[in-house]
């Protein structure tokens, strides 16, 4: 019965909390790891000129038909078309010791707007903390100059765990036509921050943290065509690795977030177009940095009850009730889970 019961704990502890399980002990980034992820950037970035070359502006144009009209008709209905891109190295995998490479991308077509008209949102950073809320919590324009940006984001996520990063991107644009625009946002800074809940927490030393995110690319093109604009969008992300015990759990959520996210960039940006009734700041009103005076993007706290966000608490709960506790609904963990959905829909 005990080597049941120790079992049972043993899956809801992994079931529930693997966040847990890969976070038990801080890691660094290490060089060869970062090697490695540069080496795979350069591959991509060479595919993605060598296509472009060939006529294929969208990934989607590199398909052979009829799969290249299908996609283009679901598109045209207002699906999005999502893939996980695989980049190999002389016909292999290209290897990043202790880390993971998360390559998405994604295409969405928005009817009735213009190049122009997405540029523009895309460029007004100080804004994204409201366009791509809650995943974006701050944001703010440092400096612009020509076709280049830097920009602070400082990024959050409930789901699986609840993480916050503090982010230094540059931005380069580059209009190649009167209809066809390309954009590559490159990560300088990922720093990671101790207490996620709180936008002006201290900061682990970067490269250092849990190792859920140190790199992070975002590639976008637009097209406009068909009485709209097609914008896709490729995020390359490095990540630690997962311990081999839990990669047959943990590696297909892993996957399943990074889909959601490229899906949630996309249909953010889609809603950030079509929504005429967004409300926008004055430029003295902008994400702030921490240590620079608060904004209401930074004050906006995402308190929406959400299963995931409560995994801990309720992997308390359950493995008291898993050790056959007599009164679980009057113990600490029940406690716990109440006080967890009170504090979080006042």
């Amino acid at each position: 019965m005990r080597l049941r019961h120790s079992m049972a704990a043993l899956l809801f502890s992994v079931l529930l909390g693997f966040p847990g399980a890969i976070r038990c002990t801080a890691t660094e980034l290490q060089q060869k790891t970062l090697e490695a992820f540069d080496r795979y950037v350069r591959f991509t970035e060479a595919r993605r000129e060598e296509l472009r070359a060939n006529g294929s502006f969208l990934w989607l144009d590199s398909l052979p038909e009829p799969r290249r009209k299908q996609l283009y008709d679901r598109l045209r209905r207002g699906q999005l078309e999502i893939r996980q891109e695989k980049i190999e190295e002389d016909g292999n995998p290209v290897e990043v010791p202790d880390g993971l490479i998360h390559d998405w991308s994604g295409v969405v077509f928005i009817p009735g707007v213009s190049l122009d008209r997405v540029v523009a949102l895309l460029h007004d950073y100080n804004n994204h903390c409201h366009t791509y809320a809650p995943d974006v919590r701050r944001s703010k324009l440092l400096e612009h100059a020509d076709d280049t940006f830097k920009v602070y984001l400082q990024f959050y996520k409930e789901s699986p765990r609840r993480v916050s990063f503090n982010t230094l991107f540059e931005v380069h644009d580059t209009r190649i036509d009167a209809t066809h625009s390309i954009s590559r946002a490159i990560s300088v800074r990922i720093a990671e921050l101790e207490h996620p809940d709180q936008p002006d927490s201290s900061e682990f030393p970067v490269g250092q943290g849990h190792g859920y995110l140190w790199r992070l690319n975002n590639y976008w093109r637009l097209e406009q065509k068909d009485g709209g604009v097609y914008v896709q969008v490729e995020t390359i992300a490095l990540s630690r690795d997962v311990p081999a015990i839990f990669a047959w759990f943990v590696n297909p959520l892993i996957r399943r977030v990074s889909r959601h996210t490229v899906a949630n960039l996309l249909t953010a940006t889609r809603r950030g177009l079509v929504n005429s009734a967004t409300n926008r700041t004055t430029p003295g009103q902008m994400g702030s940095l921490p240590g620079i005076s608060d904004s209401a993007c930074g004050r906006r706290e995402r308190r929406q009850i959400q299963f995931c966000s409560n995994l801990w608490a309720l992997k308390l709960l359950l493995t008291k009730v898993l050790a056959g506790h007599p009164n679980s609904r009057d113990g600490p963990c029940w406690i716990m889970w109440r006080r967890e959905i009170v504090v979080k829909s006042k």
